[in-house]
């Protein structure tokens, strides 16, 4: 199986009580061997009006390819400021939507009464859609195609986001060991962390970054302040391994 049909199957498994997937955007850097920059972004939850749904499975990536609404919009913009910022340390080179692997914590559609904003979304069901996310994770791993940074655009989802990262957790995955994962000190904490895995016997970094969601209008750090940061620059400078 590709690593799209394998991802869009492990979707499917969160599907619950008549829900339905989203599918990922999933550029071409990681189904291809482009040698360009991986930037996954991860957003919140994607809500449906009564008169939209039932939704398709494909709307929350064709929102995102065609860059419709803020949160695509934002989420690009993010994912291009780090990608640029990443290439300019000489991580690689970003290939703007074609580097980017977007999704969200909630890997369901919700209607718009219970999903409009974040805070109605209940802490257990990022738990429950985590499991996901660290699926998706292994099938990078099995496919070589991890990320370089993770861009998570909100704090709801930020610990669900990171916890998948940290080796103290004991999780099971079968094409990926967790190794170190550093927290960054001062202004940038709970913004930063660099993360140490091991894949096919190699070892290689990533970051894992936070940023506000694009509808938080005037919320700070914003991802050119993150990137400017000498704390940034420090965590950059130590490079990565793949």
């Amino acid at each position: 199986m590709s690593l799209l049909d394998e991802v869009q199957a492990v979707y499917q498994g969160a599907q619950h009580g008549g829900s339905i997937a989203i599918q990922p955007f999933v550029g071409t850097a990681f189904t291809q061997a482009t040698g360009a920059l991986r930037i996954v972004c991860v957003g919140i939850n994607s809500y449906i009006s009564p008169k939209d749904w039932p939704p398709a499975a494909e709307w929350f990536a064709s929102w995102f390819r065609q860059q419709k609404y803020k949160f695509a919009k934002g989420a690009a913009k993010a994912g291009a400021t780090v990608g640029e910022a990443l290439q300019s340390a000489g991580w690689g080179r970003f290939d703007g939507l074609e580097s980017c692997w977007t999704t969200n914590a909630i890997k369901t559609y919700l209607p718009e009464a219970t999903g409009k904003n974040a805070h109605q979304v209940p802490p257990e069901a990022f738990d429950r859609d985590a499991a996901i996310w660290r699926r998706e994770l292994d099938l990078m791993a099995a496919h070589d195609v991890l990320p370089h940074a993770v861009v998570v655009l909100g704090e709801p989802q930020w610990w669900p986001t990171c916890r998948a990262f940290r080796p103290q957790e004991g999780w099971a995955y079968d094409h990926l060991r967790l190794a170190v994962y550093q927290t960054t000190e001062g202004p940038l904490f709970h913004h930063l962390n660099r993360v140490t895995v091991e894949v096919k016997g190699a070892q290689r970094s990533l970051l894992v970054v936070r940023v506000p969601h694009p509808a938080a209008f005037g919320a700070k750090p914003r991802a050119e302040d993150i990137v400017a940061h000498p704390d940034f620059q420090r965590v950059v400078a130590l490079g990565t391994g793949a």
